[in-house]
């Protein structure tokens, strides 16, 4: 793998804006791929977690997910390293992002609508 991706679903308006968002941000450094076409090439990832949050898979082929997978999509960008540093070092951060990230996650097709 040449690069990072992040695998979102293709078919919600509100992740498509969201990663048309992060895309330029990063540019060239992250891949992006609708979950609909990951699912034979990242068989360690199962339907539940595809249809449950984003799913970024790293240079080595670790796998996050959630808040964190976007910050580490951020990360990839230099001059923005600093939220997944926060992320990983102050406490309770993460527990509210990924709280957070669940009750959008959850409703995405509602906050498609209102965002």
């Amino acid at each position: 793998m040449d690069k990072s991706i992040l695998i979102y679903d293709g078919e919600c308006s509100f992740c498509i804006r969201w990663v048309a968002r992060l895309k330029r941000l990063t540019k060239d450094q992250v891949d992006y791929l609708p979950s609909e076409k990951a699912y034979e090439k990242f068989t360690q990832i199962s339907t539940d977690e595809y249809e449950r949050s984003v799913q970024f898979v790293d240079l080595v082929g670790n796998v996050f997910e959630g808040a964190e997978a976007v910050f580490r999509v951020l990360a990839c960008v230099p001059r923005i390293t600093w939220p997944l540093w926060i992320y990983y070092n102050i406490p309770g951060f993460a527990l509210i992002l990924e709280w957070g990230y669940r009750i959008i996650s959850k409703n995405r097709k509602i906050f498609g609508v209102v965002c």
